[in-house]
């Protein structure tokens, strides 16, 4: 219980390790979190040619933070590590989260026997983006595992069952939507449906579960993620 209360705060903080920071409840937008603006960043440099993986490497590993403002990256909106994000705790208290996508990258490893970070790392160096952007696809996809499972585990309790489902969606529409829709569409077909079926079914547990499962498998079978491991708790 005392670990997954603090995998709660993480996630419902910023990432389970998961999930998310400053969540804006005025918001119509799903959340925007430390996490998914430094991979929506990352992103960024990796696609763009001047191929600036030191920088790349850097977001990575929280060195360097970005604001997000609504037209767009700009790299005087880079900032030092100082300051990292607001996020939020399971009771929504406010704290500061300094963690990273390495990190985040480094707890799946030790947790799960992977080698998420490994391949990240060695990407990197490597200088091959399209590499580096499958491991982070791959962080994401079990973060989308803890993420879900927790949301499972508080529905009885709608306020916090409705945020964390605003996580769901950003953490997909950040990381994962676009590749699937575009290099496998009937996945995407799949679990698109799915996430808005969970969303319709935060107060049917059953119903919650079983398109939990379907989102969830549909990102596991098109990514060929062995990380994940789907267990649905009722």
């Amino acid at each position: 219980m005392k670990r997954a209360a603090l995998v709660a705060a993480a996630l419902l903080t910023a990432t389970p390790g998961v999930a998310v920071a400053h969540v804006d409840h005025r918001s119509y937008e799903p959340p925007d979190t430390q996490l998914t603006r430094d991979y929506a960043l990352v992103h960024v440099i990796l696609t763009d040619p001047s191929d600036r993986f030191e920088l790349a490497r850097q977001v990575y590993d929280g060195k360097v933070r970005v604001r997000l403002k609504p037209d767009g990256f700009r790299r005087t909106w880079l900032r030092g590590h100082a300051e990292p994000g607001i996020v939020f705790k399971a009771d929504y208290q406010r704290v500061r989260w300094s963690g990273s996508l390495h990190g985040e990258a480094v707890r799946i490893d030790r947790e799960r026997g992977t080698g998420i970070a490994r391949e990240i790392e060695a990407s990197l160096v490597a200088r091959d983006g399209a590499n580096a952007e499958r491991g982070l696809r791959a962080m994401f996809a079990v973060l989308l595992d803890e993420l879900t499972g927790i949301l499972g585990r508080h529905l009885e309790k709608p306020k916090t069952a409705k945020r964390l489902h605003g996580l769901v969606v950003r953490y997909y529409a950040a990381a994962i939507e676009a590749h699937l829709t575009i290099n496998h569409p009937h996945a995407a077909r799949a679990a698109g449906a799915a996430l808005r079926a969970m969303g319709a079914a935060l107060n049917r547990p059953a119903v919650f579960h079983k398109q939990r499962h379907r989102f969830l498998s549909a990102i596991r079978d098109a990514l060929d993620s062995p990380a994940m491991t789907i267990s649905i708790r009722k």
